[in-house]
């Protein structure tokens, strides 16, 4: 099941431009799953740039169809779970009973929560306690060894 697969910037797969590759290997047997393009920092700032490029357009979307695609990510996500858990389970050596049953599912749930919250999240926060400030702050801190699905609560 070698694959190969570049980097996707600015809406389309590119090799590295220093032409650099990574392995992946199944950590429980080390046959190669996959040759990756390995981003180096002018691919970042590449990347970074197309960002720029695209938020008028994001931003400029109702709340409304922000949620939508998110909702449709989540669908998407869910209608290709057994795929998904299969390659997560080879990627990172998590059991198929995990990545099938929690990584999968919690994935798509997170993408549906936002989705779904996308039109309803205004910038306030309601006071939890009279007299004190109520604050929120979102941030999140991924190993090394976890794909896509294992960054998802």
């Amino acid at each position: 099941m070698v694959t190969n697969r570049g980097l996707f910037i600015d809406g389309a797969f590119t090799d590295a431009l220093d032409g650099a590759t990574l392995e992946v290997l199944n950590p429980h047997d080390g046959t190669l799953l996959a040759i990756v393009a390995e981003a180096g920092e002018a691919d970042v700032d590449l990347a970074v740039k197309a960002a720029e490029r695209s938020f008028p357009a994001w931003s400029s979307l109702s709340a409304s169809e922000r949620g939508r695609r998110l909702l449709r990510l989540a669908d998407l996500i869910e209608s290709n779970g057994d795929e998904l858990a299969r390659l997560e389970s080879l990627d990172t050596g998590h059991p198929i009973h995990d990545t099938s049953l929690l990584d999968v599912p919690r994935t798509a749930a997170t993408f549906r929560y936002f989705g779904g919250m996308a039109d309803k999240f205004e910038g306030n926060l309601p006071p939890l306690t009279r007299g004190f400030l109520t604050t929120c702050s979102v941030s999140r801190l991924v190993s090394w060894d976890r794909s896509f699905l294992g960054t998802f609560p």
